[in-house]
């Protein structure tokens, strides 16, 4: 769905010039719902990935920290090696269900740049001492940006508590530095839902026509408005229109804001 233009928002850049860089990654967010098991709110996530022949490549976010043993795929796909570098957020087990991101750079476990191909993003969760939900999705790297929406299979009922899945692959983009903001209508400013109950929201950037182009994760607490300082570093996107959003209890829950730059 294209969003709609509101210029409430509007996030200026300072320095251009110094800030051109590549920036090959893989952005992958999942909201999760609660599946009310043996230890729940608590619950233990992963995401990780895999080449087409099926060879596990680099674990890319984890939100685990003790009962990381219980991730029974991950363990399996990963040989037991739960060590092994991480790229991405890596995080203590989270106590609430919500919307969080996390990028792989496109290297493996050793530091070296994949070669172009199909790859597949898994995303493990679980809040019990047993298998817990699992979902899956392909996308291709190959030079050309490219956002997927859902998943292709899923497996002990991933797709009913492991959803709104978008993975987005940006190839050769701008970092934007040195932002700053100004709000014209101080009753229309990006704020947190007054009830979401997480530590960190998701945040979303999309182009003119839907696509996402970066997506991360800051501080959140319930109907604080997200200051333009807390989202400056590290956003990735071309020249031109964007659109800022919140995720929440799903992908662009709350209005978009136009960023201009």
């Amino acid at each position: 769905m294209r969003p709609k233009l509101n210029t409430a928002f509007i996030i200026a850049i300072l320095s251009i010039s110094s800030a051109l860089f590549a920036a090959n990654e893989l952005a992958v967010t999942v909201t999760t719902v609660n599946p009310m098991g043996a230890y729940n709110p608590a619950n233990c996530v992963v995401m990780w990935v895999q080449n087409n022949a099926g060879q596990f490549v680099r674990t890319f976010g984890k939100w685990a920290a003790e009962r990381e043993g219980e991730l029974y795929t991950w363990n399996s796909a990963n040989g037991g090696n739960t060590s092994v570098n991480i790229n991405g957020v890596t995080s203590a087990t989270r106590t609430s269900h919500g919307t969080i991101s996390s990028r792989w750079n496109l290297a493996n476990a050793s530091g070296q740049r994949v070669p172009n191909g199909t790859y597949w993003y898994y995303i493990e969760m679980t809040d019990r001492n047993r298998q817990g939900q699992v979902v899956k999705g392909h996308i291709a790297i190959d030079g050309t940006s490219e956002t997927r929406t859902g998943i292709d299979s899923s497996f002990n009922s991933g797709s009913t508590y492991l959803t709104n899945v978008i993975a987005a692959y940006v190839e050769s983009n701008a970092v934007m530095n040195g932002l700053q903001s100004g709000y014209r209508d101080p009753s229309n400013r990006l704020r947190v839902p007054a009830d979401y109950r997480s530590a960190i929201i998701g945040v979303r950037l999309t182009d003119v026509q839907g696509r996402t182009v970066w997506q991360g994760n800051v501080p959140a607490s319930p109907g604080a408005v997200l200051p333009a300082s807390s989202i400056k570093s590290g956003i990735s996107a071309a020249h031109g229109l964007f659109f800022l959003s919140l995720d929440a209890d799903g992908p662009h829950d709350t209005e978009q804001q136009a960023i201009i730059r």
